[in-house]
C-alpha cells in the first residue's frame, strides 16, 4: 500500500521517497516503479495522472492498482535508494483549479436546480460536466455568477474521512452508494462531495470559472467550462482573435459583431446582385446563340458559368432547338458538358466515346466530362444532326 502524500498536502511539489520495487514493462523501454509514498496523483475520478521526474527519470504515467501506485518511468531506479520526486506543477495546479471549480459548479447546480452530476471529464482543451436535467441560458448565467462569487469569497476546501455511521447521516454528492473509508471534499455552503482528487486549499486560488457553452445530451445538459490558468489562457487566445478581427474590419473590438453583420449584409446583397446578373447573361447568351439544323452549342469559361447557370442556359436553348449542348471549361482543362435532347442518353454516349469522356443521364438531360478542343467538339456535335 502506497502512502498518498497528495491527500495530506495537495500543494506538495517535491518530496523524497524510497524505491520499493522497479520492474521493466513488457515490450517498452519504460519501468514500473513503486515508492513507499508519493505525491504523484494517479489517474482517477475524472482527473488525469501527474507527470514529472523521479531522480533523473521522467515520469510519463501514474496508475493505482489495489492501493499500490505505479509510476511509469523512463529509466530504472535502484530498489532501496531514496529519490527526489518533482511534480510538473503548472500542469497539476491547473488541474486542481479545474477540479475544484467543477465541485463549485456541480454543487450549485445540485442545490439550486436539483440536478446530479452524471459525468465529468477533464480533457486536454476543455472540461465537461453532464447534468441529469435541462439548464437554460438564464440558469447557466446565474450558475456562473454564483460560482465566481464563491471564488471571490476565498472559502476553504476541507477534506475528511467520516466514520461509517457519520457518513450515513451526512448529505453529500456521489454517483453511487459508498461504504467504508470515504473521502469527502467540502466547501462550506457550496458543496460536499465524495472525491479522491486533488484540490486547491481555498476557492480564491481557482482564479476564474468560465462556462464556455452547453448542449443537450442524453436528456440532460452537457456543460463545457474552464477554470483558473486554463480559463485565462482561453481568454487570451480569444482576445487575440477578437483584436485580429477588429483590425481586419477597422472596428473597435466591442463593435466587431456589428461590423461582421454589416459585412454579411453586404455579401448577401452582392450575392443577390450576382445571381441576377448571371441570369441576365444566361438569357442574353441564349438569345444570341444561333440555331443550326434544330441544334445549338455554346462554349463558356468555367469561371463564368456555374452548374446551375449551365443547366439554365441549356434549358433556354432547348426552347428553340431540339438538341442543345453547353460546354464549360477550356481546351487545356477539358470541358464539362450539359445537353438536353429527346435522345440525350444516345448523344452523351457518342460524345463520351469520341472524346474519352464520362457521364450520362436520362432523357431529356445528360451531363459529363469531355477531353478535346473546342473546334473539334463543335464540329462533331453539329455533324450529329
Amino acid at each position: 500500500m502506497t502512502e498518498k502524500l497528495y491527500h495530506a498536502d495537495s500543494m506538495m511539489q517535491t518530496f523524497d521517497a524510497q524505491v520499493v520495487s522497479c520492474a521493466p514493462i513488457n515490450h517498452t523501454d519504460t519501468y514500473a516503479v513503486v515508492l513507499n509514498h508519493t505525491a504523484f496523483y494517479p489517474e482517477g475520478g475524472g482527473q488525469a495522472f501527474d507527470t514529472g521526474t523521479l531522480g533523473s527519470a521522467c515520469v510519463s504515467a501514474v496508475h493505482e492498482q489495489n492501493d499500490v501506485i505505479l509510476h511509469t518511468v523512463s529509466s530504472p531506479l535502484a530498489v532501496g535508494t531514496t529519490v527526489q520526486g518533482t511534480i510538473d506543477w503548472p500542469q497539476r495546479f491547473a488541474r486542481m483549479q479545474n477540479h475544484s471549480g467543477e465541485h463549485i459548479v456541480s454543487g450549485i447546480v445540485n442545490s439550486r436546480h436539483g440536478l446530479d452530476n452524471a459525468g465529468f471529464h477533464m480533457g486536454r482543451d476543455v472540461m465537461t460536466i453532464d447534468f441529469s436535467g435541462v439548464l437554460d441560458s438564464a440558469a447557466l448565467a446565474d450558475i456562473e455568477r454564483r460560482a465566481n462569487d464563491a471564488v471571490y469569497a476565498n472559502l476553504p476546501l476541507q477534506t475528511h474521512t467520516p466514520s461509517p455511521a457519520k457518513l450515513a447521516d451526512m448529505p453529500y454528492r456521489s454517483k453511487k452508494a459508498l461504504s467504508g473509508n470515504v473521502r469527502i471534499v467540502s466547501i462550506d455552503g457550496i458543496d460536499a462531495c465524495a472525491c479522491c482528487g486533488t484540490h486547491v486549499t481555498h476557492t480564491g486560488a481557482i482564479g476564474l470559472i468560465k462556462l464556455l457553452g452547453a448542449e443537450r445530451h442524453k436528456g440532460g445538459t452537457r456543460v463545457e467550462l474552464l477554470c483558473g490558468a486554463d480559463a485565462y489562457a482561453d481568454y487570451c487566445r480569444k482576445h487575440e482573435g477578437t483584436l485580429a478581427v477588429s483590425r481586419l474590419l477597422s472596428a473597435k473590438p466591442s463593435e466587431t459583431p456589428q461590423a461582421v453583420q454589416a459585412l454579411l449584409d453586404t455579401e448577401r446583397r452582392l450575392t443577390e446582385q450576382l445571381v441576377d446578373l448571371r441570369r441576365r447573361i444566361v438569357s442574353l447568351l441564349a438569345a444570341q446563340t444561333e440555331i443550326h439544323n434544330d441544334t445549338a452549342i455554346v462554349f463558356t469559361d468555367s469561371q463564368f458559368l456555374e452548374a446551375d447557370d449551365a443547366r439554365r442556359l441549356c434549358t433556354q436553348l432547348s426552347e428553340r432547338a431540339k438538341a442543345a449542348l453547353v460546354c464549360t471549361g477550356s481546351d487545356e482543362t477539358g470541358y464539362r458538358y450539359m445537353l438536353i435532347s429527346a435522345n440525350a442518353t444516345e448523344l452523351a454516349g457518342k460524345l463520351n466515346t469520341q472524346f474519352n469522356g464520362r457521364g450520362g443521364g436520362k432523357p431529356p438531360m445528360a451531363q459529363g466530362q469531355l477531353h478535346g478542343t473546342r473546334a473539334v467538339i463543335e464540329a462533331f456535335w453539329l455533324g450529329l444532326h
